[in-house]
């Protein structure tokens, strides 16, 4: 059987460590661990993260896997709850201005942003917009209209979308899209259809959003915005509302997990390359209405509806290039 050197050209490298950027394929002897080693590419998968202190339902939030805030949510009464996140414990953080649960996020953990919503009791809906700056929470500028469940695109604190929602009464449902530019919110061109409950990514130039539900009935559609057209893009192979978005994403890398899909909630994930959706790992618990933060390939899910109300936390990690060890099993 031929061996090594005459199918490859060269001897197996005997290296001290393992070299900080192999490439696909590449083999090496590692003599510290006295282990045979290689790249490859690994699978995408979900796994168990750093549980929320407490159940929670109808929380919001964004950031990175490593580095995630969430803020309000609850029952009755709302919470007024920050949360930051840093890979593997959550730590308490200075208050919201108000409780809130449903509203619209974005940003990051040093630049967050939150805004709309509703709160119990009583059902008080809000047009309140919060900024954090890593330490405090500040009132910034007024939705025009008190919404909750909107479908936001806002990587950015100061260039950020708010699409559809619903108002009282609650059958009411929206295609009125609002921009945020650090200070304001004004009106932008409107979104093809009323929605509530979607989700999205990006920024108010470069802005995606997708499925949620006209109540009556989950859509499956993806539309991108380039801050001042919306177009149609590709089609989820799963209509669902309530989602946990890749909210790090962008119009041509973007990620949906769970939501609502009848029967109940959904544990399916879905990846977008900017012309179609491909199913990925499910999730291990399928659950809606929860905090979504990260990426594409590291992407973080917290609280939610299963039901009922959860603490779990899931981390998504896609498929990509692995350091693994070469064994003769």
């Amino acid at each position: 059987m031929a061996d090594y050197i005459n199918i490859n050209g060269n001897n197996i490298p005997i290296r001290a460590s393992d070299p900080s950027n192999p490439i696909q394929g590449e083999i090496w002897y590692n003599s510290t661990t006295n282990l045979l080693k290689g790249q490859g590419l690994g699978t995408a998968a979900w796994s168990a993260g750093g549980n929320l202190p407490a159940a929670n339902e109808g929380v919001r939030g964004a950031g990175t896997q490593n580095a995630a805030f969430v803020g309000g949510g609850g029952g009755d009464p709302s919470s007024n709850s920050t949360l930051l996140y840093d890979g593997s414990t959550w730590t308490s953080a200075p208050n919201l201005t108000q409780p809130a649960t449903g509203m619209g996020y974005g940003g990051t953990q040093t630049a967050g942003l939150l805004w709309g919503g509703t709160s119990n009791p009583g059902f008080v809906m809000r047009t309140t917009t919060n900024e954090y700056d890593g330490s405090t929470w500040t009132s910034a500028g007024t939705l025009p209209r008190a919404l909750y469940q909107m479908a936001p695109a806002a990587n950015s604190q100061t260039a950020a979308l708010s699409v559809g929602g619903r108002s009282i009464p609650a059958s009411s449902n929206y295609n009125e899209v609002n921009e945020y530019n650090g200070t304001s919110w004004t009106a932008e061109t409107v979104y093809p259809s009323t929605v509530n409950s979607g989700q999205g990514t990006g920024s108010s130039t470069a802005g995606l959003i997708f499925g949620g539900t006209q109540n009556p009935g989950n859509l499956t559609s993806t539309n991108s915005y380039d801050g001042s057209t919306w177009t149609s893009g590709g089609v989820l192979s799963v209509a669902r509302n309530g989602g946990y978005p890749a909210t790090g994403g962008s119009q041509t890398a973007a990620l949906l997990a769970g939501g609502q899909a009848p029967p109940g909630p959904t544990s399916a994930t879905e990846l977008y390359d900017g012309t179609s959706w491909t199913t990925s790992a499910s999730m291990a618990t399928g659950r809606n209405s929860g905090a979504a933060a990260g990426t594409t390939s590291a992407s973080l899910a917290s609280g939610g509806f299963a039901p009922p109300q959860t603490a779990a936390v899931e981390e998504f990690t896609g498929a990509g290039p692995v350091t693994v060890t070469i064994s003769s099993s």
